[in-house]
């Protein structure tokens, strides 16, 4: 079954919806539950959401669960963080192309020798190819920035 939980006190189990956690995070006491992804692009927030899976025998009636969801609703939420976090990654690249690369002086560029033009080429090109990286959106590497 697919279900949304959110952080439990690790002591008394109490969401952290109805009270500050005391003894640190935990996940909610459900059988099988096995948490994929959460809703990271929105942190920070008051309320965590997590998804996953869970046994379908589990009671999903313990303080921290959220919803149990649908197959199709499942997928929506993991569609939208995953175009949420990709959107960013891709506003950032868009900046250090702007603020790094694009923004060199043309005089400077001039005096740079060849090895070093070179570098900024292969780093412009990095940057162009974040968004084709197969840990892409959640597991980028960004290119190193010539000195």
């Amino acid at each position: 079954m697919y279900i949304c939980v959110t952080h439990v006190d690790a002591a008394s189990g109490i969401p952290c919806t109805e009270a500050p956690m005391s003894t640190g995070p935990s996940f909610p006491k459900v059988k099988g539950l096995i948490v994929e992804f959460g809703n990271q692009t929105q942190w920070p927030t008051y309320t965590p959401l997590f998804y996953g899976t869970c046994d379908d025998d589990a009671d999903t009636s313990v303080p921290g669960v959220v919803n149990t969801l649908t197959a199709e609703q499942y997928a929506q939420a993991q569609w939208m963080e995953n175009d949420t976090k990709a959107a960013q990654v891709r506003e950032h690249r868009l900046y250090l192309l702007r603020t790094e690369v694009d923004a060199i002086n043309p005089m400077r560029w001039e005096t740079l020798t060849d090895e070093q033009k070179e570098a900024w080429r292969v780093y412009r090109q990095g940057l162009l190819d974040v968004s084709e990286q197969a840990g892409f959106p959640w597991n980028v590497q960004w290119p190193l920035r010539p000195e």
